[in-house]
C-alpha cells in the first residue's frame, strides 16, 4: 500500500523500455551528471555519466557498474550543455535512493533513483 507523498519505482520510472505513470512529468533529455556512489563490490566510484531521464521525484541514469536497490546515491546535474567560460552552467546536486536496477546492453545497468533531496548550486 502506498500512502500519500511516498513513490514507489512502478510510478516513477520505466518497465523495460514502457514508460510508467507520471512519466509525462519526466524530461528524457541527456542531462550530464557526475555521480559517487558505492558499488555493489563496496568500493566508492565517481563517474562521469548522461541521464537517461529526469524529473523533480527521480532520476533514471545509466553506469558500468552495478549497484543495489536501496543504496544511495549522490549527482551533481549540469542542466545545461552550454559551455560559457565566464558562467557556470546551473547544476543541481541531489542524493537519493535506488529503486530498481536493470541490466542493459552493452555490460550497463539501468537504475531507477527516488531523490530523497537536492539543492541548487
Amino acid at each position: 500500500m502506498q500512502t500519500q507523498g511516498s513513490a514507489t519505482a512502478d510510478k516513477l520510472f520505466w518497465h523495460g523500455d514502457t514508460p510508467c505513470p507520471g512519466a509525462d512529468e519526466q524530461i528524457y533529455d541527456p542531462f550530464r551528471a557526475t555521480v559517487r556512489c558505492k558499488g555493489a563490490d563496496g568500493r566508492r566510484h565517481s563517474v562521469e555519466t548522461v541521464l537517461d531521464s529526469f524529473s523533480r521525484r527521480g532520476l533514471c541514469v545509466r553506469l558500468s557498474r552495478e549497484m543495489k536497490e536501496g543504496e544511495r546515491l549522490f549527482a551533481v546535474v549540469s542542466l545545461s550543455d552550454q559551455k560559457d567560460g565566464e558562467v557556470a552552467p546551473p547544476r543541481v546536486a541531489v542524493l537519493g535512493t535506488v529503486l530498481r536496477v536493470e541490466k542493459r546492453p552493452s555490460r550497463a545497468y539501468g537504475l531507477a533513483v527516488k531523490i530523497t533531496r537536492y539543492r541548487l548550486l
